[in-house]
């Protein structure tokens, strides 16, 4: 019975150290998803940050150019009425 106790317990070790490992790398690659998920994150709100203000730029822009051209058919029209 010793015998075969002694024999099994070298097995039983490798087996719990691959198990160990296995998990260790398992651990350290959720951590590295977990900071790749966070970067990814606020480079998203970054880029959502920059669109807004990008559209609302351009839509600024249209917006003038409207008020502009409004303006000058109004003062071209008080021309042409006096």
């Amino acid at each position: 019975f010793s015998s075969c106790f002694l024999s099994f317990l070298p097995c039983c070790q490798l087996f719990l150290f691959v198990s160990a490992c296995t998990l260790i790398i398992i651990g350290f690659l959720t951590f590295m998803i977990g900071l790749v998920a966070d970067v990814i994150a606020a480079n998203r709100k970054l880029l959502q940050d920059i669109q807004y203000h990008a559209r609302r730029a351009e839509y600024d822009a249209v917006y003038r150019q409207i008020q502009k051209e409004k303006a000058d058919s109004q003062a071209g029209t008080k021309e042409n009425n006096c």
